[in-house]
């Protein structure tokens, strides 16, 4: 069966077989909204009137049960126009629930980043450890959904994983700098300054890294960079 990936960390992506699918969704604010709504919810079932209130929040809607109708009518369409089978189900109605299709061969990063954290925040073995964070690290692309940021359903889900992230890398950054890595460092920096050009104390760390390592050119920059921000 077909895999289904799908990448809410720094942007918004449905893969099929490492295809992007169903770009044509984000015409819509509304279907977008709807999935990835139901998707954060990781299986849970939601109420008809939970969710409309979710997508409506003030904002005016005559009738909001026949426009939540008409929103999963026009997204099942853009799966059907796509003939994409494997999708075909992945939202469930019954009894005025909803609920993302938790039977669907469906990975999705910010479940995967979640329990990396957990797991890590266990870890006895300070080398696993280590691996577990590189990769909450690597997975971590940028906020959660950017273009949803102000929305409320989102915005508690986006502080939780950034609080992941930062432990993740600062705890990296800590082990680097006791083992004197700092390619690493310079590395693990650069990605940091990427997600946060305002992070004054990444700099320090990386202009130090570069001067261990003789660039002293590049520590320039950075620090240029840094102090134009």
């Amino acid at each position: 069966m077909a895999g289904i990936e799908i990448k809410m960390l720094g942007t918004f992506e449905i893969l099929v077989d490492g295809h992007a699918v169903l770009t044509q969704l984000t015409q819509s604010r509304k279907a977008t909204a709807l999935v990835q709504y139901l998707v954060l919810q990781r299986g849970e079932r939601v109420p008809h009137k939970t969710l409309t209130d979710t997508l409506w929040g003030g904002e005016r809607c005559a009738n909001p049960d026949m426009a939540l109708r008409a929103i999963l009518h026009r997204f099942r369409s853009m799966i059907a126009q796509e003939h994409l089978t494997v999708l075909e189900n992945c939202i469930v109605t019954n009894r005025g629930s909803y609920q993302w299709n938790t039977e669907l061969p469906c990975s999705v990063d910010v479940f995967e980043m979640e329990d990396l954290a957990m797991a890590s925040g266990q870890e006895k073995d300070p080398a696993r450890r280590m691996e577990l964070e590189e990769r909450i690290v690597e997975l971590y692309r940028g906020r959660l959904l950017p273009l949803s940021a102000n929305e409320p359903w989102v915005e508690s889900h986006a502080v939780r994983l950034h609080v992941f992230y930062r432990a993740a890398m600062i705890h990296l950054l800590e082990q680097y700098k006791k083992t004197g890595e700092n390619e690493r460092i310079v590395a693990l920096c650069a990605n940091a300054l990427e997600k946060n050009p305002r992070a004054e104390r990444i700099y320090l760390e990386q202009i130090m890294a570069l001067e261990a390592l003789g660039r002293q050119e590049e520590a320039r920059q950075v620090m240029q960079r840094g102090l134009a921000v």
